[in-house]
Parts: C-alpha cells; structure tokens; sequence
C-alpha cells in the first residue's frame, strides 16, 4: 500500500503523463442515459443543469462516464461558446488511501463561476476522462458507481465525445440546447496532460482535437514533471501558470513565450491550488486524522484573470481580436534550492526575484500582492516535499503568512482602499482582469476591516474575507 501511495504521489499533479495512444475513428455518436436535471438562475439567466451517464466506444470498447451540462433555457441567450471542463481527480485519488473522500475537481466551474458562465452566456460540459492512476476504479469504490472506461486510449476517446456534445447536442436533453459554434478544452494539472498531447501534430488524433476544439486554456499545467516543450503554433491557446508552476514544477522553462497563436501569464503570490478549488480547511475536516504542522493554505485567489482569459480567448476565436501580451515573472534561468523530494522528480525550487518583503517581483499583479498584507508563497514548504497523502496535497496548495509590519504600514482604512483601488485599475487596463473584477476588488477592500480596527484585532477570518473576491 505504501508505495502504491507514493505512486499516486508522483501523479498529484502530472500533467504530461505519457498515454499511448492508437487512431481512433468513432464508430457512432455518443448517447446519454440517466439524465436528471433541474433550472438554475446564474448571472442572472435561467440555466438548465443535467447530469447524465456518457456512452460511447473507444478504441477499447464501451465506455461510461458520468457528464454535467450547463446551458441556458432560452437558446437566444447562448454566446455561442462551450467549454469542456476535463475533471480534475488528484485530490480525490491522493486522499482516498489516506481515508478522504474528496470528489472531483470541476475547475473551470471553480474557476469561473456559475454567475460569470450565466452572465456571459456561455455552455458548459463536464466529463471525467481518466482511467489512469486508477481514478475511475477510486471514484466507483468512493461514491458507489460502475462507471467504465476500457483502456488509457479512450480517454481521449471520451474528451473528443464531450467536444461533440457542444456542437451536436445528442438526444434526451431537456429544452433546446445550444448547438455552439467554439468549443474550448479547459484542463487543470494532471487534467492538462491529454489537452497538450493532442495540441501536438505527431498525436494520432491530433487532426481530430483540432477539427473539435478551436481553442485551449490550460489551467497550471505541470509541465516540469515531463520536460515537454508546450507547442507554440496551431490552435489558439492560452496557458496561466502559478508561482507554484514555475518554482516547484519549472513552467518558464517550457510553456513561456508568445506567438500569432499562443500567450502565456504568470501569476506571482498564487498557489496551484487556490481555495476556491479545493480548501484545505475543507480537505482537513473529513480527514481521519489532523494534519501536523497545521495548515496554512495561501488565501490569494486568481480567478479575476481566467474570467478576462477565457473572455479574451473568446473574442480571439470570433474576430481575432488577440489576448494581452504574454506576461511573465522577472528574471530567467534561476538557480535551484534544494528540496529533497521522495518519489518525485522534483530537483529543487527555482530562486526567483522577490521585494524586500519577500514577494515575487513580475508577473499578473492583483492587488492582493500590490497591496500586501502578507508573506505568499507558491510551496507550502513546512511540509518538506514527501510523497504521499495531505503533505503532498499541502506543497501545492502554497503559504499565505500574516505579516502585522506590513498591514500597520496603512495608516488608515482609506489608505487600503485606495492602495486596492489603483491595483485593481492597473490590473484591468492591462487587460488581466474585466471590468466588473475591478470593481468587486474595490467594493471588498471597501469592507474588508484592515484600517478600521486595531491590527492585533484582526482575524484568520478577517484575512480570508479580505482576500475574498467570488
């Protein structure tokens, strides 16, 4: 059991896990069965939400997997633009041998927002894709399911399915569903893995991803876990990397760079898992055990860029209008601390430029980090780096550490404000964050008690509430 953890370990966060993979020609359109759904009102817009069982036939043979849809009631409110959320199992896949049973990341949803994806009128799918790292056979054995997916190459089988969701929505859906013209593959972590392969022309089924799908965002790809080069042409792609990505897991090595086609952003002081995917507090609570040294999970959220990405992707899909320039951290070729890491090949964290107070210099500034009210690191280093269970879900979940010094350094609640307030301009006329994230940057300094109160009074809650933005 124990190095069947450590082996699990090591795909925590894979991304480039190698999948060999046969050509795949569909032999019929997939169907649903157990369909249930229920009306929604998100961003304002009446929303239908199905989930269903997905049936197919792979390479392999029959698959079934459970899908989510999302799309408006009324088919005039669509934007013409589906995105398929590729779900995320590490947490879910980490933590069951330890006693957790976490379910599956749906990241874009977390991401984005119900209320973002209603407002825009955007489709949305979700599918879970993997029958790697065991993350069908765990996901059946925790929740009950005999959900089925034959061999490693259905997996791709099924993203390509979900891609043909959008654009022919198949029969037993309730209401109209929008029959999109842009599909977009979104990917998070090891959910990036199959995304990037077929961007590659080499991939059998590359043709078909791209007849599929007019554009990608990959979401914290671990990229140094296989030292592939991210192709920069072929595909309108854009790739968010934390600071976590590129310390821990090296993304500047591989995914920088821009092209007719291809942009790229890093943010500094974000974790690669942020709190509004998976809460460690959350995690922790359904633990058999407390976790030691206790957890510090880094309160930064960067939510604010993927809304303006996936916007900007959008509008570079339909007219061609590009996203902002590719945006990196400072500085280059950095030096490697040591982090001695069991079962992963992980030879160090990168030393990257930082302020005086320790904060990573460059990059997508928010104003959590223009106007700092702490330390925030992308590792969560009082772990160590082992390999297994909660530490390891821990590492990259990153550090916020509360810094009193730096708070009192506003003199006045108004101070804050405006501090957050010309962050939030600058972010938005940089094109990193719309218009309304400017302003809900705004309205929660204006409430967040940092100035108001006595800093010694200031809670954890305080902090989490001042970092807060969905």
């Amino acid at each position: 059991m124990k190095r069947n953890v450590v082996v699990l370990s090591m795909f925590l966060v894979l991304a480039m896990s190698v999948l060999e993979s046969s050509a795949f020609a569909n032999p019929a359109p997939p169907s649903l069965s157990d369909v249930t759904s229920t009306t929604m009102v998100i961003g304002g817009r009446n929303y239908h939400e199905v989930q269903a069982t997905l049936n197919g036939t792979g390479s392999g043979g029959a698959y079934r997997v459970p899908v989510e849809f999302l799309y408006p009631v009324n088919p005039s409110e669509c934007n013409g633009t589906g995105i398929v959320d590729l779900l995320n199992n590490s947490a879910m896949v980490l933590a069951a041998p330890i006693g957790g049973a976490v379910r599956p990341l749906a990241t874009a949803r977390a991401r984005l927002k119900d209320k973002f994806i209603g407002e825009k009128g955007y489709s949305y799918v979700s599918v879970q894709w993997e029958k790697d790292r065991n993350a069908i056979t765990t996901f059946n054995q925790l929740f009950g399911t005999n959900y089925v997916i034959p061999t490693l190459d259905d997996q791709f089988a099924i993203i390509l399915d979900a891609g043909s969701l959008l654009k022919s929505p198949p029969a037993g859906l309730p209401g109209s569903p929008c029959a999109v013209d842009k599909a977009v593959a979104y990917g998070f972590s090891a959910s990036t893995g199959p995304i990037v392969q077929l961007k590659f022309q080499s991939h059998p089924l590359a043709a078909a991803f791209a007849a599929t799908f007019d554009a990608s965002l990959i979401d914290s790809t671990t990229s140094g876990f296989g030292t592939v080069t991210m192709p920069k042409d072929g595909g309108l792609t854009i790739v968010i990397s934390s600071e976590t990505d590129v310390v821990l897991f090296r993304n500047d090595l591989t995914m920088r760079g821009q092209t007719s086609t291809y942009r790229q952003y890093e943010i500094p002081g974000s974790s690669h898992v942020t709190t509004d995917q998976h809460d460690l507090d959350d995690i922790v609570a359904g633990l058999p055990f407390a976790p030691t040294p206790p957890v510090r999970h880094s309160l930064a959220k960067n939510s604010p860029v993927h809304r303006a990405m996936m916007e900007h992707l959008r509008r570079w899909m339909n007219d061609g209008t590009p996203p902002p320039p590719s945006v990196t951290l400072d500085g280059s070729n950095y030096p490697l601390t040591p982090l001695p890491c069991v079962g992963l090949p992980i030879p160090g964290i990168a030393t990257i430029p930082r302020d005086a107070d320790g904060n990573a210099l460059g990059g997508v500034r928010l104003p959590y980090l223009a106007r700092p009210l702490g330390h925030y690191n992308g590792i969560e280093l009082q772990y160590g780096c082992s390999a297994g269970g909660f530490p390891q879900v821990a590492i990259v979940a990153g550090t916020f550490i509360r810094d009193d010094a730096m708070i009192n350094r506003y003199k006045n609640h108004g101070e804050y404000v405006s501090g957050v307030s010309k962050a939030a301009d600058f972010a938005f006329q940089q094109g990193w964050i719309l218009d309304a994230d400017r302003q809900a940057y705004k309205d929660q300094a204006g409430q967040c008690p940092v100035g108001r109160i006595p800093t010694e009074e200031l809670t954890l809650d305080d902090m989490k509430f001042c970092h807060d933005l969905d």
